[in-house]
């Protein structure tokens, strides 16, 4: 697989396109899974997911793309231990990603927030043993609090953050009933709109929601 970006103009036609092709010789992939946006900067921030085997069996680390006039990237836990990436956002000079990181024997949510030349300013892995915790989808409110959302122990967990990562509220929504969080957005007035799906058809909540 390659890793795959274009740009279009408001009239659909082709401006510019990157392909990042794979090492084979160093057993490199790429997969870009996740969001991609537009900085205040005029850059584009990108997520991926990137695979590396050195015949031992591999792991996957998520990277961040900042592509403008030169193309920065930027594994965020170098192979240590399995990291997927699936959410994005950027605010002002701010970036915030949200996924799933395999640690002490169990997958967790994963936070972290970057400045804008890709430095992590802090990251947290946020879950209880035994627990499955995934973080799929992240949102910035005008303030720089931050909102998470994803599937915890087959619950929906909604959580905020300040902008310094300490924790202001949390919830878990129909937990044990396969439900999850896909979407989460913040409005300007600090009110949050979220969507997922569950299987429960007893609690008001019926397939997508």
């Amino acid at each position: 697989p390659y890793n795959y970006i274009a740009f279009l103009d408001g009239d659909g036609n082709m401006l510019i396109s990157y392909l990042c092709e794979i090492d084979y010789t160093n057993y490199y992939n790429f997969f870009a899974m996740g969001d991609s946006q537009w900085g205040a900067d005029n850059n584009l921030y990108q997520i991926a997911n990137h695979y590396y085997d050195a015949g031992e069996g591999g792991s996957y680390s998520g990277m961040i793309s900042k592509i403008g006039m030169d193309v920065t990237s930027k594994l965020l836990n170098n192979h240590g231990s399995n990291l997927y990436l699936y959410s994005l956002d950027v605010k002002n000079d701010s970036v915030v990603v949200a996924g799933t990181i395999y640690w002490s024997g169990d997958y967790k949510m994963y936070l972290a927030k970057l400045d804008t030349d890709l430095n992590i300013v802090w990251n947290l892995v946020i879950g209880t043993p035994g627990d499955y915790v995934t973080g799929l989808s992240v949102s910035q409110d005008a303030q720089g609090n931050i909102y998470i959302t994803g599937e915890w122990d087959g619950g929906s967990p909604v959580m905020k953050f300040d902008s310094n990562g300490q924790l202001l509220w949390q919830r878990v929504i129909d937990q044990g009933n396969n439900t999850s969080g896909y979407n989460i957005v913040a409005d300007t007035d600090g009110s949050v709109f979220m969507s997922g799906n569950t299987t429960d058809t007893d609690s008001g909540y019926s397939g997508l929601w």
